[in-house]
C-alpha cells in the first residue's frame, strides 16, 4: 500500500494519504450543472473553479484530497471537465473519461453524476450516463449516484424531490431505477458542514450496508477485453456474411460478366465492319 504525506493548508499538521484507502469520489456532469460547486461542498471550501454559467468552467481534471474532521474519513475528490461540451468526437470523450480512473488513484468508490434541477432533463442528458457505461461497462452502475444540484429551486416552490420525480419525464425516472434509486439533492448556495456530512454519511452507508465494491483498473481492463471479444465476433460475423452473400450471388455476377464480355465482343466486331470514315468508301470507289 502506497503512503503519501500531504501538508494541510494551515500548516499545523500533516495528513497521511494511503493509496486505496478512504472514499474516492469522481464528479461528472454537463457544463453548468453545478458539478464543481458540488465538489467544493464536499471539500469544505472553494477550491474547484465554479461559477453560474451554461458553459463548462472546468477545462481539465482537478483532484483534491481532504481528511473529514468528523470521522477522519479520507476523501479523494476528482472534478472532471464537461467532456460532452468540450469535444464533439465520441472516441475523444471516451478516452478522456477513462482518464479519471487514473487521476482517482485507480479506484472509484462513488461516481457522482450531477444533474441540475433548474433545467429540464432531456435525452441529451441521458447520453452522458450512456457514455459513462460505454466507457466503464455495466459494472460501474453499482458506483453511480445521481446528484440533483440546485435544490434551492425546489425549496422556492415548496416541492420535495419525491414530488419532483413523480412529475418528471419517464427517461429520468427509468434512469433513477437503473441505479437502484441512489440519488440525493444538494443546495450549493449553502456550503454548510451539515450538508457535507450528510453526503459523506450517504456514501459511507452505501459502502458498508450494500453489496458493494470499488470500481478499479481491473474492472476497466476486463470490460475492454469483453469489448475486444465482442468486436472480434462481430467482425468475424461480418466476414462470414460477406462470404455467404458472395456465394449466393456469384452465379449472377458471373452471368453478368459473361454478358458484358459478349456485348463488348459484338461491339468490336460491328465496329470493324464499318469504314473508319465516310470518305473511305469514296476513296475505294475512285481507285
Amino acid at each position: 500500500m502506497d503512503v503519501y504525506r500531504l501538508c494541510c493548508r494551515n500548516g499545523k499538521h500533516n495528513v497521511l494519504f494511503q493509496h486505496g484507502c478512504g472514499i474516492h469520489i469522481v464528479l461528472a456532469g454537463r457544463g453548468g450543472c453545478g458539478k464543481s460547486a458540488t465538489a467544493n461542498t464536499l471539500f469544505g471550501r472553494n477550491y474547484f473553479k465554479s461559477k453560474c454559467s451554461t458553459f463548462p468552467v472546468t477545462k481539465c481534471f482537478e483532484r483534491k484530497i481532504v481528511l473529514n474532521a468528523a470521522d477522519h474519513t479520507q476523501l479523494v475528490i476528482v472534478d472532471s471537465p464537461a467532456l460532452f461540451d468540450i469535444y464533439d468526437e465520441e472516441n475523444i470523450v471516451s478516452k478522456e473519461l477513462a482518464l479519471c480512473l487514473d487521476i482517482a488513484y485507480s479506484k472509484i468508490d462513488i461516481l457522482l453524476v450531477v444533474v441540475p434541477l433548474n433545467d429540464r432533463f432531456t435525452s441529451k442528458d441521458k447520453e452522458l450516463f450512456e457514455q459513462i457505461e460505454s466507457v466503464f461497462g455495466n459494472c460501474i452502475r453499482k458506483n453511480i449516484v445521481v446528484c440533483f444540484s440546485h435544490e434551492d429551486e425546489l425549496n422556492k416552490k415548496n416541492v420535495n424531490i419525491n414530488s419532483y420525480l413523480e412529475s418528471s419525464p419517464t427517461i429520468l425516472v427509468d434512469l433513477i431505477k437503473r441505479y437502484d434509486n441512489r440519488y440525493l439533492t444538494i443546495d450549493n448556495t449553502q456550503n454548510s458542514d451539515q450538508q457535507r456530512q450528510n453526503m459523506i454519511g450517504i456514501f459511507m452507508k452505501m459502502i458498508r450496508e450494500f453489496e458493494y465494491c470499488s470500481y478499479t483498473m481491473k474492472d476497466l481492463i476486463k470490460w475492454k477485453q469483453q469489448l475486444q471479444k465482442k468486436n472480434f465476433i462481430m467482425e468475424k460475423q461480418f466476414e462470414d456474411d460477406e462470404r455467404s452473400i458472395a456465394r449466393k450471388y456469384q452465379p449472377i455476377i458471373d452471368d453478368l460478366k459473361k454478358e458484358e464480355k459478349k456485348q463488348r465482343t459484338t461491339a468490336i466486331k460491328e465496329q470493324k465492319q464499318f469504314p473508319k470514315s465516310k470518305f473511305d468508301g469514296y476513296k475505294h470507289k475512285g481507285m
